[in-house]
């Protein structure tokens, strides 16, 4: 979920397609190296993580599927890192709808941490789902989101 729309390259593999994308903003993407059996590898903090899934959506197999990406995820996501990302990017759509989704899964810590930089931003509204309309939905007043689509983790029992 990491990479940009612009250059994508497939394979099928076992049955499975494998989308690679080109990300321009590579370097907004924080990072942490963890040791293999060869040496060290650069991968996505849990925070980046978050912020890609938003910004890739639709590559990333829609809301729910993110939603309950992001369930588990939360568990590892450290409040002061995310607001601290969310702080320094240079596009914010992507912190009033992870905003949302983390208020909706109950996630209070994480969706504060990033309420703040949500209130800093002059945007009117912004959809949900960026490829979704917007005509005639519902808004969230506090994450200034027009709700054009239903949020639901498959972690979640309560439904």
């Amino acid at each position: 979920c990491f990479l940009s729309e612009q250059e994508q390259a497939h394979q099928h593999l076992f049955n499975f397609c494998i989308y690679v994308f080109k990300n321009t903003h590579f370097t907004e993407t924080p990072l942490k190296k963890i040791k293999t059996r060869t040496g060290y590898m650069n991968v996505s903090t849990p925070e980046g993580t978050a912020m890609d899934m938003m910004k890739y959506m639709r590559q990333c197999g829609g809301l729910s599927r993110i939603a309950t990406v992001l369930d588990e995820l939360s568990e590892s996501i450290d409040p002061d890192e995310l607001r601290e990302l969310a702080k320094t990017s240079k596009e914010y759509f992507w912190v009033h709808r992870l905003g949302f989704i983390f208020d909706k899964l109950g996630k209070t810590q994480l969706a504060e941490a990033l309420h703040e930089i949500v209130n800093l931003d002059k945007k009117e509204v912004i959809p949900l789902v960026p490829y979704e309309p917007i005509k005639k939905v519902p808004r969230d007043k506090k994450w200034k989101i027009a709700i054009n689509a239903i949020v639901e983790s498959d972690l979640d029992d309560t439904y």
